[in-house]
């Protein structure tokens, strides 16, 4: 289980909007659903059709489908038709490490959903918690200290879950992959 799960109650607020960008099968959506409660909304974005599905009997099950709100598309820097790679192991698909194909030559995943959402960072300065790891970032091109230089241009400063709370961070590390990134508004 992810620990910065325990997090998230020091930056989301009962009522907020929350956005899940890549949710999977939702262990970040039900959390933040619970957070921002009835009068809140969380919008979990997953175009996987597999992930989609457990995702959307998720929230059916545990009563969240009037404040989580789902859909069947990835985000990125533009609109357009992608393709996506789904790796396979054992047999199994392994939905925690898909990739959008398209843009591997150096557009693509988190930057991808940054720089569409540049606009969105500036003017709302939103905390925004990003996995970050060398490995996924390669296949774009990118680099863990780009990410996090792309966030702090926009007003935000990197925190990272350490001894049951948020401390701020320098650099990304090898100790975790999730890093809080939060303007002076949020707090951390």
């Amino acid at each position: 289980m992810e620990g910065e799960l325990a997090g998230l109650a020091a930056v989301v607020r009962a009522g907020g909007t929350c956005l899940d960008v890549g949710a999977e099968y939702g262990l970040y959506t039900y959390a933040l659903a619970d957070l921002v409660g009835r009068s809140g909304a969380v919008h979990s974005f997953e175009p996987l059709p597999g992930a989609f599905t457990v995702l959307s009997a998720g929230s059916t099950a545990l009563g969240c489908r009037g404040t989580v709100h789902r859909h069947r598309v990835a985000l990125g820097a533009r609109t357009e038709l992608a393709e996506m790679s789904l790796p396979v192991r054992r047999g199994l698909p392994v939905h925690g490490r898909a990739f959008v194909t398209s843009g591997a030559d150096g557009r693509g995943a988190e930057p991808a959903v940054l720089l569409g959402a540049d606009r969105t960072l500036r003017s709302d300065r939103p905390a925004v918690l990003l996995e970050i790891e060398e490995r996924h970032l390669a296949k774009y091109g990118w680099n863990a200290q780009g990410v996090v230089d792309l966030m702090e241009r926009q007003g935000h400063r990197m925190y990272a879950w350490r001894n049951a709370c948020w401390r701020p961070v320098p650099r990304v590390t090898d100790e975790g992959r999730n890093y809080l990134f939060v303007t002076d508004r949020d707090g951390a």
